[in-house]
């Protein structure tokens, strides 16, 4: 039961960085846009050709990124369901032994 509830918790905060990991990448990339903007408006002609290709880039950099720490979040959760499996496997283990009386 108590396994249950660790593991039930453990998903919400998994999730929870997910989401928030979404959060931040969307906040990020609006930001990094912002130099961008300006730069269209106001930079000559010659510039405004290399904008798109580089806030290419810059997205996928950022995506990269936070691709790579979702990635990771997932990968310690499954590390933490692995370990909560264990000890759920290892309840109840060696209890019995203990409960026998040794024959003498």
């Amino acid at each position: 039961m108590m396994i249950t509830h660790i593991k039930k918790v453990k998903n919400a905060v998994q999730e929870m960085v997910d989401k928030g990991m979404t959060s931040i990448e969307e906040i990020h990339k609006s930001i990094a846009q912002i130099p961008f903007n300006q730069i269209e408006k106001a930079a000559p002609a010659s510039l405004k050709e290399y904008v798109e290709p580089i806030k290419n880039i810059q997205d996928t950099a950022i995506g990269t990124v936070y691709s790579v720490m979702r990635n990771i979040n997932r990968q310690v959760g499954e590390l933490a369901d692995d370990v909560l499996a264990k000890i759920e496997g290892m309840s109840g283990k060696g209890t019995e032994d203990c409960k026998k009386t040794p024959s003498a």
